[in-house]
């Protein structure tokens, strides 16, 4: 169930819709099987790649209830992701900041340069360039800082995107 879980997880880290909502649903039907407690994850993956908010609230709240707080950052991205997909632009703002505290608080920083990238995605679709841009250089800086090769060639890639669409 692991296994499933994390092949799941790194799916959805790579934006992989298709193969998450494979790995998630193997892990729900697993978690079940078993007795196991990976099913909230699983359940609330499959709610991201439906770009479902309503749907990843109960995982995480089911998940705090158990007395974990280890990964909250990342589902509260996935949580502003589906508002995100479905043009709820405040909300996802909303729960971009509050994954933001809690990484900040909680020094839970992995995701943070994603949950930056995320914020440009949002604004870049609100048409806020300029905002989107800041929300990329930052995120990027946190990236270098950190080491994550995968999240800032995501942000770099965005940038440059941004970049040439706004070039003369």
């Amino acid at each position: 169930v692991y296994v499933c879980n994390q092949a799941a997880t790194v799916a959805w880290t790579h934006g992989d819709v298709e193969a998450t909502a494979r790995y998630s649903r193997e892990t729900v039907e697993l978690s079940e099987r078993y007795g196991l407690f990976f099913a909230p994850i699983g359940a609330l993956h499959l709610a991201w790649c439906d770009g479902n908010p309503d749907g990843i609230m109960p995982s995480i709240e089911m998940l705090l209830a158990f007395g974990t707080q280890t990964g909250t950052t990342a589902f509260h991205l996935e949580l502003a992701d589906a508002y995100r997909m479905r043009g709820a632009y405040d909300d996802a703002l909303s729960a971009i900041g509050r994954a933001l505290g809690f990484a900040h608080a909680n020094n839970e920083m992995y995701y943070a340069a994603d949950l930056l990238r995320l914020r440009g995605d949002t604004h870049q679709e609100r048409g806020e360039t300029s905002a989107a841009v800041e929300a990329y250089e930052a995120g990027l800086q946190l990236a270098r800082e950190r080491g994550s090769v995968l999240f800032a060639s995501r942000l770099t890639a965005r940038l440059e995107q941004l970049r040439a669409a706004h070039e003369p």
